[in-house]
């Protein structure tokens, strides 16, 4: 794993310092009197920084930055403190209390989440605004996005004196300084902490990290029509500081840690690899929509599945497992074969988060119940080893017979709850038709026509179906099944969980071999850097005297070719069964697809020409 570096702030760009109300400022100047308690004064420092967002300096001169100035009335008035009354009260009340104690006050204050890593001070000016616009909550959910520009606006110069090395890697003493780029850190603190992050990102600009406006209020998810899509899908994000105890700062630390284990040498799996998946997991989540997307699972699961993405290949040593498995690694030893690399990443990631090598700092499970950390370890360790592509037909045949069980079961449900012998609803008078018996009756006729049922085919799958993220969000919503069907009926939800389950994990492993549904532009460059990976693992084997793995001989493997052959073989098949199960994926991902495998065909052609020509 060759040049980990760890950011020390030491010495920070103080291009603005950090703002504070006259009630902070009065606070500071009281504890700066008392000679005797340090500690206070240390801990009312730290939090004035945390709250400001940047190094705090008691030499402010009181200039008050533009976002801190608004219209009333027709005259421009300051704000004050007493926006955010109860951090005034709280900053004027220290007594000593630990950290501890002040930080979960602190986090508990509505729209106190307005934190921004250190490497955001670290940017430039130009850098700082480009990124507000590329990580908004409308950039992120698109398939489009491209983490190379995000890699180029996060580059920066360390020098030696601002990293370390890791004392038990002597191989990484001599690295020391250069450049570090941090996609992870930057994507993953987008979308786990939105709209939080954005607003950070937004106040930052004008040199303040807390103010919040009316107007820079995020703007709520739009309803959703009839068809069960957003109305403003543009505005995608989960609020998970409303379901969960999230902290930012915990957040992005652990996320630096997890992308300084990322290799700089791998051309393909680095930490622009984390990066890139991360964002088109979330994507595919997008393409569900917040309201169907929390009605077939919880904030917990989702919030698990994007953690895994950013350390799903961590640590990964640019060598697949065949490699360890012909040449008796270390790693083949340990895992015994079995998902060699998933499972060598699903334990490093694990040991920051949980494990040996937690720490309070990059804790993002502090204060979470002991269950919840265990079904999130679950998740995240499914997620991960379902990443191995030794498994992927038999992953794609496993969740066809879900999907099939699933809509077979429903319709048995159905008909029992709704028998032919039960009264007519015309019969009935209005107030006493139920709206989920007119739901059930509707899913019924749509489960039980026979030119309704799946089709998966090159057209992908019919658009009258109903589909089967629907039916997982109506069995959830279900009521009590009468006494002759409960034991169906329990058998159905238990099923739709399992796999409502395998839906969302199988959507990690569409994230991680998305490339070639990229445009373009996008795809040819993450082909050209994986067979760069694969060639020179091709190189270690041939030295070895060891298999040359598939696709890793560049005297054979020809790149027009091999696309050609993951697109007709794996992607696209991957992605009609996709877009079967998210009808977004079919509307706007395969179309991508069959351009990009048309422009590897016409470069087959042109390759082929040449040579003729050549002879």
């Amino acid at each position: 794993m060759g040049g980990i570096k760890r950011f020390r702030d030491k010495h920070p760009t103080r291009e603005k310092t950090i703002f504070m109300t006259e009630e902070m400022r009065e606070t500071w100047i009281e504890v700066q009197a008392d000679q005797e308690d340090n500690f206070r004064k240390q801990c009312v420092r730290d939090v004035i920084e945390v709250y400001g967002g940047g190094k705090f300096d008691p030499a402010w001169g009181g200039q008050v930055p533009n976002s801190l100035k608004r219209q009333a009335s027709g005259k421009t008035e300051r704000r004050s403190a007493a926006t955010m009354p109860e951090i005034s009260t709280m900053l004027s009340n220290f007594k000593g209390a630990s950290m501890k104690e002040i930080t979960n006050s602190m986090v508990s204050i509505p729209g106190f989440h307005n934190y921004c890593p250190p490497e955001w001070n670290r940017l430039t000016p130009n850098a700082k605004k480009e990124l507000t616009r590329l990580l908004s909550v409308e950039n992120l959910s698109k398939w489009e996005f491209d983490i190379f520009k995000v890699t180029e606006l996060t580059r920066m110069t360390f020098a030696p004196e601002e990293t370390c090395t890791n004392p038990e890697d002597s191989s990484l003493s001599s690295k020391v300084g250069g450049e570090q780029c941090c996609p992870l850190l930057f994507v993953g603190w987008a979308i786990l902490c939105a709209p939080m992050a954005q607003v950070a990102m937004k106040g930052s600009l004008e040199g303040y990290y807390n103010t919040r406006d009316d107007s820079d209020q995020p703007r709520t998810i739009g309803t959703d029509d009839d068809d069960g899509s957003s109305s403003d899908t543009t505005q995608f994000h989960y609020n998970f500081n409303e379901h969960l105890k999230i902290y930012p700062e915990a957040i992005c630390n652990f996320l630096r840690e997890i992308e300084e284990r990322y290799s700089i040498d791998n051309p393909y799996h680095n930490n622009v690899h984390a990066a890139d998946v991360t964002q088109t997991l979330h994507a595919l989540f997008a393409f569900i929509g917040k309201d169907l997307l929390y009605s077939i699972s919880k904030p917990l699961e989702i919030f698990s599945l994007i953690l895994a993405a950013t350390f799903h290949d961590v640590g990964h040593p640019g060598t697949n497992n065949l490699f360890h498995k012909n040449a008796m690694t270390n790693f083949a030893v340990q895992y015994n074969d079995v998902s060699v690399l998933e499972n060598m990443h699903a334990a490093v990631g694990h040991s920051i988060l949980m494990g040996e090598e937690r720490n309070d700092t990059w804790d993002v499970f502090k204060n979470w119940k002991q269950g919840q950390i265990v079904e999130a370890r679950d998740i995240m360790i499914r997620a991960i080893l379902g990443t191995d592509m030794s498994h992927h037909f038999l992953k794609m045949d496993e969740l066809l017979e879900k999907i099939e069980s699933v809509r077979f079961t429903a319709n048995v449900v159905l008909q029992s709850e709704l028998g032919e012998d039960s009264v007519s609803e015309d019969d009935l008078p209005s107030s006493r038709r139920s709206r989920d018996e007119k739901d059930q009756r509707q899913m019924l006729d749509m489960l039980s026509n026979p030119s309704n049922q799946r089709k998966l085919n090159n057209g992908g799958g019919n658009k009258e179906q109903v589909q089967i993220l629907d039916i997982l969000a109506k069995v959830r919503d279900m009521s009590n099944a009468t006494s002759e069907s409960s034991k169906t009926c329990e058998e159905l939800k238990t099923e739709c969980r399992e796999l409502s389950s395998s839906i969302l994990i199988f959507l990690l492993h569409s994230a991680d071999i998305s490339n070639p549904t990229k445009p373009q532009t996008l795809s040819v460059r993450w082909a050209d850097n994986a067979l760069t990976e694969f060639f020179a693992q091709g190189d270690k084997e041939k030295e070895l005297s060891l298999p040359v793995s598939p696709l890793c001989d560049k005297e054979t493997t020809k790149t027009a070719d091999s696309q050609i052959g993951f697109l007709q073989f794996v992607v696209r098949p991957m992605y009609l069964l996709l877009g079967d199960i998210v009808p977004r994926v079919k509307e706007e991902v395969l179309p991508i697809v069959d351009e990009n495998l048309k422009y590897w065909q016409e470069q087959k052609r042109r390759d082929s020409l040449q040579k003729q020509q050549q002879h």
